[in-house]
């Protein structure tokens, strides 16, 4: 870029095309967009010579608006650069940064050298919803954890409570996948109530959510279907330790009191 550059053109996106009134984007070339003057009204027009498909310069929580791309030397603080090392040649990257800020305190030496990645950029405008999903992921294996100590625990307590029942059945011919299933019934009612009560709250919640966005996904049925396939298979793997094995157990040992 030249010292004597100066702004005579500008390029838009497709947004502003339509705040202009254009129906196709390429109708926006070749019109003429003025600046604001000093006294209110308009300045110096510049003609529109390009149009490009609108981007993101925000997180999604933001619709993408009208931008004007122009070249205003006086204006530009930043430049962008592509690294020709790959990302995972951490040597390579370094290398080249080295030689960079060599370059730049040769040229600029009162000047500090500020770098930033891309990725780090977009990271930090999604900073917020990284950490609300690492909060999430350790309340719901925490929420996990002690679901399965509370199956668990409730599991020893109905065999124990239960034993001489499992113990008759057995002795009258029950096989040990019929009293399996008969007592994993009683887990599989309570769980599946939990998630009657529990699915439309979870919607109602990731849908408030999701409406901070101004680009969205939509929820699924089927989201909430393997959350709860996923909930009752975990309940069903945590009881059926005790459950199998007092099915198994020899009906003598509690029925020898008898």
């Amino acid at each position: 870029m030249l010292r004597g550059d100066s702004l005579n053109e500008l390029v838009v996106n497709v947004t502003l095309t339509r705040l202009m009134g254009c129906r196709r984007p390429g109708d926006a070339i070749g019109r003429v967009l003025y600046q604001s003057g000093s006294n209110g009204g308009a300045g110096k027009g510049f003609p529109v010579v390009g149009v490009v498909a609108d981007f993101h310069i925000a997180s999604f929580h933001e619709a993408i608006p009208p931008v004007v791309i122009e070249h205003v030397p006086a204006r530009e603080q930043n430049i962008a650069i592509r690294l020709t090392a790959d990302q995972r040649d951490v040597k390579g990257v370094k290398a080249v940064l080295t030689a960079m800020e060599g370059e730049w305190k040769r040229l600029f030496p009162d000047r500090d050298f500020n770098r930033l990645f891309l990725e780090d950029y977009v990271g930090q405008l999604f900073g917020q919803e990284r950490k609300t999903a690492w909060l999430v992921n350790m309340a719901t294996g925490v929420t996990i954890f002690i679901s399965c100590m509370g199956l668990f625990g409730l599991g020893l307590f109905t065999t124990r409570r239960r034993a001489k029942e499992i113990s008759i059945r057995k002795v009258l011919g029950a096989s040990v996948s019929a009293i399996t299933a008969s007592l994993s019934m009683d887990f599989v009612w309570l769980v599946g109530v939990s998630i009657v009560i529990a699915t439309p709250i979870a919607w109602y919640f990731s849908h408030q959510w999701l409406q901070d966005f101004s680009y969205r996904t939509g929820l699924s049925w089927w989201v909430f279907v393997v959350a709860g396939v996923g909930a009752l298979a975990v309940a069903l793997v945590t009881v059926s330790i005790y459950v199998i094995r007092a099915a198994m157990a020899n009906p003598i040992k509690y029925l020898r009191t008898e």
